[in-house]
């Protein structure tokens, strides 16, 4: 597995230096980064384990895969979710980003098997966790170890995510993991061999006829290295307002900033460079699709959010034609099934850039190209 030790190095510096230090934020540095090195020599010992019993692995192909992308908060989970009703897709579900090795597979099967024999008991354990471990994002990004889920886990294995700044909310001092694509190339080359790997593993014990489902909306800053080493991957880009993503975002990280990061100063600046982050990143994606659209037109397509939430089934047969998928009467049941359900969903919670203390119109000056490429309001 390949690690960036050097990100942590930096991550724990700074979290003990005069200028951020805090008792409370310390104590949960340390206890995340002793779980997380215990976490990664268990999954490394495992993946090792695949390469003894497992070694056909190597040879999986990872044909046309769907690869969902776009801003937080734009739409992005809803579509994955709809789309895993088709069986012909297999996808990763957050247990399997968390233990990303076939033995481990293997071992959540075999206790699957023993849970259904013993009425449930374990699934009742699996259950108090999510309660417990994910309660401060259930009114905002509905999180559960098996259910389907993007793939960035497999990177924070690394290090090199953004997510990291959940708990280090320090973009300038970590930014070599926000922006992955401009590390030296040998770096590039082993993270994007490490992370083939993880799909390769995923493909064959969980299907390897399939057809891969990606989702994954913090990969901004390894788009152009995560397309270079898939090059048959076929695009799907949500595009939604970022004076409506940005905002919902923020209350996703402030959720863990709160509970974790205890000066107000830090939460207050955290904010302003996660908002400026994401707008790099809406230039980014808008940069990089141009030109992935005009040299591939057939492996990309761009669905705006309010299109999605006004006619899920109409953009469900928009994907499924421009790729080239059979959509059985049986799977179009169950996407209806699930659309209808959903017609009932309306979110409690409405976020303005105000109350995380951004102003629009630093949002717009950082990319008034984007609000023209897309037409948004400014």
């Amino acid at each position: 597995m390949y690690f960036h030790g050097s990100i942590l190095k930096q991550a724990l510096q700074t979290s003990f230096s005069r200028q951020y230090f805090h008792p409370v934020h310390g104590v949960s540095a340390i206890a995340f980064t002793s779980l997380f090195l215990i976490l990664r020599s268990l999954v490394s010992a495992a993946r090792y384990t695949d390469r003894i019993c497992y070694p056909e692995y190597y040879q999986q192909p990872i044909n046309n895969p769907i690869y969902i992308t776009g801003n937080p908060r734009s739409g992005t989970t809803f579509l994955h979710r709809l789309l895993t009703e088709d069986r012909h897709f297999t996808y990763t579900k957050l247990y399997h980003t968390i233990f990303p090795a076939i033995t481990f597979y293997r071992i959540f099967s075999s206790l699957s098997a023993i849970d259904r024999n013993i009425g449930g008991r374990l699934s009742k354990l699996v259950n108090w966790l999510d309660r417990q471990g994910f309660r401060g994002w259930d009114s905002i990004h509905k999180t559960q170890l098996n259910r389907a889920e993007e793939d960035e886990q497999l990177f924070m294995f690394t290090l090199l995510s953004p997510v990291i700044t959940l708990l280090f909310p320090y973009y300038q001092e970590l930014e070599e993991s926000l922006w992955v694509d401009r590390l030296p190339q040998p770096t590039r080359h082993r993270l994007m061999s490490y992370y083939i790997d993880c799909l390769q593993r995923h493909l064959y014990a969980t299907g390897s006829e399939k057809t891969l489902l990606i989702k994954n909306t913090t990969s901004t800053g390894r788009l152009r290295s995560t397309i270079a080493a898939l090059p048959q991957v076929c695009i799907i880009h949500m595009v939604r307002h970022p004076y409506e993503c940005i905002p919902s975002l923020l209350s996703m990280y402030a959720a863990s900033w709160n509970t974790f990061v205890r000066k107000k100063k830090v939460r207050s600046q955290a904010n302003l460079h996660l908002a400026q982050l994401y707008a790099s990143y809406y230039r980014e994606r808008m940069q990089i699709f141009r030109e992935f659209s005009h040299n591939y037109p057939d492996q990309f397509l761009e669905i705006s959010y309010q299109d999605l939430v006004n006619s899920p089934l109409s953009a469900i047969e928009r994907i499924y034609q421009k790729f080239d998928l059979k959509l059985n009467e049986l799977t179009y049941a169950r996407f209806q099934q699930v659309t209808d359900a959903a017609k009932h969903y309306k979110s409690q919670h409405s976020y303005s850039l105000e109350k995380f203390g951004i102003d629009r119109k630093m949002l717009y000056e950082q990319m008034p190209d984007v609000f023209d490429y897309y037409g948004f309001e400014s």
